[in-house]
């Protein structure tokens, strides 16, 4: 079920919001659970059983966590949600890798049939980031299996993020819970919910059938630019869109959801692009992929893999691979990492400026291919090994290399939306 259809607008939104609001406060968040859980449903039956797995195991993996506190048990932990997120969205990727024929494909055929579950992104990186903060002391492993079934399944953003950490929600589940009654911001809920849809049906969808009827690749030169262009616009509307739905869609039920994106595209430097381009998920690459690998006592190396990371998060995909690589060039300054580690920029010269008539960073182009797309239908996006092309544009890059210093203690990750939801 997507927002922009009219069986989640006019049925089944409406009726969730009326039977919440009247609903006793002890069973708000069984309302939401059941309204979640029945949203999924209607994805199939196979993604709605992951997804009751991987809460049931995370639930239950928690307390083993937080009373061991070994390595050993948070490996096991979180490579079940991470290896059903390998199964469903990277298995026929790599198999592709490989050569694999169709022997081999045929002993996988019941998982290559299937589209890819809806969300499964981003409820495993939810999962990974609470068992890990257990793991950590930060937070506790909750006791309420409703309240925390709730924190994977709320289904404004079950199938397109912002990917929320357990202290982000937390407090305000419980509000819900216990407060006597809720006012909710309906006039803000109502406006970006009508923004997001009119991004998604009058940007996004049309530039997807734009991209999809017109193969400008083949055209190169200018045709080749457009599709550039185009093709990036479509990544961002399509998740901008669904973000600006989802603060919407959580305003109706008290809760405030984080801004996932700021005008990316009118940045004026990698630095700032990384702040406003998908927020929670480069939070995300920060805390629990390079500072683990160690920061910057190997900081090439690390940068390298997180941007990998970053890419292929996007898609299974070589050209999305391309893409994460190239969005951290070997002439890109320190400066984008320093601002994703919480760390202003020291001078103007540490910056990075484009500037197109000087060197050149390339950017990754596509042929659309079907592959599959965690909003739980097939979207065309390109594989590059299959008619990818790269393109080398001309864009500059002014750096100023300076060592990253992280002996100074790292600031803590701004949990956005502490305060008490917007309810009387």
């Amino acid at each position: 079920m997507n927002f922009n259809t009219s069986e989640f607008l006019f049925v089944f939104l409406p009726l969730v919001i009326v039977v919440f609001h009247v609903a006793p406060r002890i069973a708000r968040l069984p309302v939401l659970l059941a309204s979640s859980f029945f949203f999924y449903w209607v994805s199939g039956d196979l993604a709605f059983t992951l997804l009751v797995v991987t809460v049931v195991w995370s639930a239950l993996m928690a307390f083993l966590v937080a009373r061991y506190n070994s390595l050993w048990i948070i490996i096991g932990a979180v490579a079940a949600p991470l290896g059903f997120l390998f199964i469903f969205k990277y298995l026929g990727f790599a198999l592709d890798v490989v050569g694999a024929g169709a022997g081999t494909r045929g002993h996988f055929g019941f998982i290559l049939q299937h589209v890819l579950p809806a969300g499964i992104s981003f409820y495993t990186f939810q999962v990974v980031s609470y068992l890990i903060d257990i793991r950590d002391g930060t937070v506790a492993p909750e006791k309420n299996p409703i309240k925390f079934a709730t924190f994977i399944s709320f289904f404004p953003q079950l199938i397109a993020g912002p990917i929320l950490r357990f202290e982000q929600i937390s407090g305000q589940l419980d509000r819900i819970a216990g407060e006597p009654r809720l006012t909710p911001d309906l006039r803000s809920g109502v406006k970006f919910l009508t923004w997001g849809l009119a991004y998604k049906i009058l940007f996004a969808d049309v530039l997807r059938s734009f991209h999809e009827l017109h193969d400008l690749t083949a055209g190169g030169g200018l045709d080749a630019l457009y599709s550039v262009l185009a093709y990036s616009l479509i990544i961002y509307f399509d998740f901008w869109s669904y973000s600006l739905m989802a603060i919407g869609l959580g305003k109706f039920f008290c809760i405030d959801l984080p801004r996932n994106f700021h005008e990316p595209y009118m940045s004026t430097s990698p630095r700032e692009f990384w702040r406003r381009w998908h927020v929670t998920l480069s939070f995300w690459l920060r805390d629990y992929v390079y500072l683990r690998l160690g920061g910057n006592r190997a900081y090439i190396l690390n940068i390298v893999v997180v941007f990998v990371a970053c890419g292929i998060w996007h898609g299974a995909g070589w050209n999305f691979i391309v893409w994460g690589r190239l969005s951290w060039g070997p002439g890109h300054s320190l400066s984008p990492h320093r601002s994703l580690l919480g760390q202003p920029a020291e001078s103007p010269s540490d910056h990075c400026y484009f500037r197109p008539r000087q060197s050149r960073v390339a950017a990754v182009l596509s042929r659309p291919q079907r592959v599959h797309h965690d909003h739980g239908r097939h979207l065309d996006h390109g594989a590059g090994g299959q008619g990818g092309a790269v393109w080398r544009l001309r864009l500059g890059i002014s750096r100023r290399r300076r060592a990253l210093d992280l002996r100074r203690p790292r600031r803590p990750l701004a949990v956005q939306h502490r305060s008490a939801p917007d309810c009387g």
